[in-house]
């Protein structure tokens, strides 16, 4: 298990969803992935919004020390933001972009430390 949070600052509020998270069995070097667990959510909107999903991030080896990374992620909207469901995905498709560059930032520096 491991508990996941998705955090952002939109709409001039900050925004704040967590949950737990069944992790599936890795295939080593190729891919983790994940699906949340039901009635495990928290955050800012309160416990009575569940945002089921379930992804997995893939890793593809280009050469002996460089691989790229594909990120899948499947989500229910919960039925309170349902109106609101066209502004959503642009929003987590934006958080997701945010967060990729940052752990390649990550890696890169990493990789930079253990050369």
């Amino acid at each position: 298990m491991s508990r996941w949070t998705l955090s952002t600052y939109q709409f001039n509020r900050q925004w704040e969803f967590s949950w737990l998270a069944l992790n599936m069995t890795p295939l080593k070097y190729q891919k983790i992935h994940w699906r949340s667990v039901p009635g495990s959510v928290g955050g800012s909107l309160g416990s009575s919004v569940e945002l089921q999903n379930r992804g997995q991030i893939r890793f593809f080896r280009k050469g002996p020390s460089t691989c790229t990374v594909k990120i899948t992620i499947s989500y229910e909207v919960p039925g309170v933001l349902a109106p609101f469901a066209s502004l959503l995905r642009p929003v987590v498709e934006g958080i997701l972009q945010t967060d990729m560059h940052r752990f390649a930032q990550y890696a890169l520096q990493h990789r930079a430390k253990t050369a």
